[in-house]
């Protein structure tokens, strides 16, 4: 009823002749209006006790008046809960930083393997971490959810899940399982979601928006990140990792570029993908967190520490892997470094035309002054006797990540027209050796089973 009487009101108002509007005034009436409901939100705030308010609500405050105004509006904050997937040592490094924060939730480790599962029940349900002076911290503020399908059988002391939207998830899980691992967990992602990708390899965003994630409507936003610290595993015990030397956590907003059929497009959108509000706030929550040194970058600066590394994988992981031999090999037999200069000078051509490349002269320079080259051959020269865990993989008959080392570079070389012949070739061969050593896996028999056909 009130509302129709302000309308009718209008009508009889603009029947009768009218003033001219002083805009001016209005403006300033407005700004008044709105510096008052400022100010009657800050002195509501600073009335109550500190130990009442809700954590949004004092976050809100110290980010400002017209931030509290539209928190205490009813306007959806962004959480700050924490969902960590992988159960690596870069997995387990980060949740135990995380938990040590004691401004957010309490961390969601997610599990969904039953014999892991098992390891953590055993394991008292914390993490540990061992730093170099020999100083152990345990971390207790982690959550154990193990994740599986709906009609699956649940191991003893797995809870049922929560089901609730995931609005910040950090994943470090091999690439090669997030199709096997995220459909189970998909249902509770959408474009509230922020995932942040701290796995080895690149192309992974646009992996998960062409195969999960291809409604543009209910996409998820994504970081990708990059660690440096130097981690170990410590014998016998699951969940402990230890702290070789720390290093940084480099962090950036990403928009995957990602069109009909596979294409990629340069799509320019505006506020930028770190300023909008979900991503800008995990990636606040990280870089406040601090043992994990986590640093927000543009994405060339990102790429200008990522791309180094991921050219040595790319590399030096699959030649070591088909010869069966440690990182040290390669310099000294003439055709494994004759093999690893091909595939490393392709890369270095590919890695130039980059989108990202030619649109920052920082990282151009970078890239015409052959630094990628000259970093890749020392980061090779610096893992002496050190063994990668493709070659590991490869000698169980496990898949690996080579699609989003190796085959990253391939695929982009498609997009810029560039030859790949070793790339090429060190692919083929490294998937034939697979394949011929899966086979071998599969007719092995057990030792259990050869006694028992013996006798």
């Amino acid at each position: 009823m009130e509302r129709k009487a302000e309308q009718v009101d209008a009508v009889d108002a603009s029947a009768a002749p009218q003033d001219p509007v002083d805009f001016e005034l209005l403006f300033k009436q407005q700004q008044e209006e709105a510096r008052k409901k400022r100010q009657k939100i800050a002195e509501y705030l600073e009335q109550e006790e500190p130990s009442t308010w809700h954590p949004t609500h004092q976050r809100a405050l110290e980010r400002g008046p017209s931030y509290a105004t539209s928190t205490l509006k009813g306007y959806p904050r962004p959480s700050d809960q924490i969902y960590v997937l992988g159960t690596d040592k870069q997995g387990q490094y980060i949740a135990h930083q995380l938990a040590g924060c004691m401004t957010i939730p309490p961390i969601r480790y997610l599990i969904h393997s039953p014999y892991v599962w098992n390891k953590w029940v055993e394991g008292d349900r914390r993490l540990r971490l061992y730093r170099g002076d020999d100083s152990t911290t345990d971390q207790s503020r982690v959550v154990g959810e193990f994740i599986s399908k709906r009609h699956e059988p649940r191991p003893s002391g797995a809870e049922l899940p929560f089901n609730g939207p995931i609005e910040n998830l950090i994943i470090t899980l091999p690439a090669h399982e997030l199709l096997h691992v995220l459909p189970l967990i998909r249902h509770r992602l959408d474009h509230r979601s922020t995932i942040c990708l701290a796995q080895d390899g690149l192309g992974i965003a646009e992996f998960l928006v062409e195969t999960l994630f291809t409604d543009p409507l209910t996409r998820p936003s994504f970081l990708l990140a990059h660690t440096t610290h130097a981690l170990a595993h410590v014998p016998r015990e699951r969940f402990a990792v230890s702290e070789v030397r720390q290093g940084r956590f480099y962090v950036t907003g990403y928009r995957p570029l990602a069109g009909a059929r596979g294409q990629r497009v340069r799509i320019i959108r505006h506020p930028p993908i770190e300023r909008t509000d979900r991503v800008s706030h995990l990636l606040r929550v990280l870089t406040a967190t601090p043992g994990l040194k986590a640093t927000g970058h543009a994405v060339d600066d990102f790429f200008r520490e990522k791309l180094p590394v991921t050219a040595f994988r790319a590399a030096a992981d699959p030649i070591t892997a088909i010869m069966n031999c440690p990182y040290d090999k390669i310099p000294g037999n003439s055709h494994a470094r004759l093999l690893f200069n091909q595939v490393l000078s392709e890369i270095c051509e590919v890695s130039k035309r980059l989108p990202v490349a030619k649109n920052s002269q920082k990282l151009n320079a970078f890239m015409r002054d052959g630094m990628l080259g000259r970093e890749a051959f020392h980061k090779l020269k610096r893992q002496r006797s050190g063994t990668s865990k493709m070659r590991h993989d490869m000698s169980w008959g496990d898949e690996s990540d080579i699609d989003f080392l190796t085959g990253y570079f391939i695929k982009c070389a498609r997009e810029v027209n560039v030859k790949t012949t070793a790339l090429e070739t060190v692919l083929a061969l490294f998937k034939a050796a697979h394949a011929t050593r899966r086979d071998e896996r599969k007719a092995e028999i057990p030792y259990e089973e050869q006694e028992a056909l013996e006798q």
